[in-house]
C-alpha cells in the first residue's frame, strides 16, 4: 500500500482544453519499475481515482467518448454528460495564482454501483467547462477535485492561442445501453464465478 501511495504521488496527468471540446489521460512517463509491479500499483491507484484510461469531451454534442478497462479488457464508450447536481459555495481559495470556487456533487458510478460526494474546486476567471476526467460542467475550469480517497490538483496552466484536439475513433465505441448491459451482465459472471468458486472449497 506504501508503495501505491507514493506511486500515485508521482503520477501526472494532462487536460487539453479548449471551448468546444477537451481530452483527458495520464502523462506517459520512463518506468523504470519492473512492469508487473507497476500493473498493479496502477490498479491499486485506480481503485482510488477510478478515473478512465481517456476521456474525450464534446461540448457541442454534450457528449463522452472515454477508454474503461472492463474485465481486464480496455473498451470505448459513448455517453453522455454526467450530472453531479453541483451546488456553488461561497468557499474561496488561491490555487495557482487564481481564485478558485468550491462546488460540491454527487456521481453514481455504475460499475461499482455506489455514490460518492464530490468537492471541486474551479476558476471562474477561466471560462472553461472542463476539468479532470469527468468532473466537469461548472462555470469555470475545474482544477481541483477531492474524492473519499484522493485529490487531484492541477499543478500548472498554460494558456496556447491555439489548441488542437483529436476526437478518438469511435466507429467501435459501446452506447450507454450497451455499455449498461455489458456492466449488468459482468456482475452476474462474477458472481457466478463466485459462487462456483465458493462450492467448490465448501466443507
Amino acid at each position: 500500500m506504501k508503495k501505491s501511495m507514493d506511486y500515485a504521488k508521482r503520477m501526472k496527468f494532462v487536460l487539453t482544453t479548449n471551448s468546444k471540446a477537451f481530452f483527458f489521460s495520464e502523462k506517459k512517463r520512463v518506468q523504470f519499475e519492473n512492469p508487473t509491479l507497476v500493473n498493479v500499483l496502477k490498479s491499486t491507484v485506480a481503485s482510488f481515482t477510478r478515473f478512465n484510461e481517456e476521456t474525450y469531451a464534446d461540448f457541442e454534442t454534450y457528449s463522452l467518448i472515454f477508454v474503461q478497462n472492463l474485465m481486464s479488457v480496455d473498451r470505448t464508450i459513448k455517453t453522455g454528460f454526467h450530472d453531479f447536481d453541483w451546488e456553488i459555495k461561497s468557499e474561496t481559495k488561491p490555487i495557482l495564482g487564481f481564485e478558485a470556487r468550491k462546488a460540491i456533487g454527487t456521481y453514481y458510478n455504475l460499475i461499482w454501483d455506489t455514490t460518492t460526494d464530490v468537492e471541486a474546486w474551479f476558476i471562474p476567471a477561466i471560462p472553461l467547462r472542463s476539468g479532470p476526467d469527468i468532473y466537469m460542467g461548472l462555470p469555470g475550469l475545474v482544477v481541483e477535485v477531492r474524492l473519499p480517497k484522493v485529490i487531484v490538483t492541477a499543478t500548472l496552466i498554460e494558456e496556447k492561442e491555439k489548441v488542437s484536439i483529436e476526437k478518438p475513433d469511435e466507429a467501435t465505441a459501446m452506447s450507454q445501453e450497451e455499455y449498461e448491459d455489458y456492466v449488468s451482465s459482468s456482475k452476474k459472471q462474477l458472481e457466478s464465478l463466485n459462487r462456483d468458486y465458493n462450492s467448490s472449497y465448501s466443507i
